[in-house]
């Protein structure tokens, strides 16, 4: 996760880059899995936003394909 938060910078939001960054913080430093239950919640937080990410772009390609 952290790897994937220096990856993604100008991809994804900083909202979200940043709650990557204290996931893979916490994935590391915490003992026994104790944050487990956060990952998955990560999860659906980044697949939810990849699916409303998609709509938008999708609409916006499409848009400057006509226009071209």
């Amino acid at each position: 996760l952290i790897a994937l938060m220096v990856a993604s910078r100008g991809t994804l939001p900083d909202w979200l880059r940043w709650v990557t960054l204290i996931l893979g913080v916490l994935a590391i430093a915490a003992p026994a899995y104790f944050p487990s239950f956060a990952i998955p919640i990560w999860g659906m937080v980044m697949g939810v936003w990849l699916i409303g990410a998609g709509r938008f772009s999708r609409g916006a390609v499409v848009a400057t394909q006509r226009n071209a």
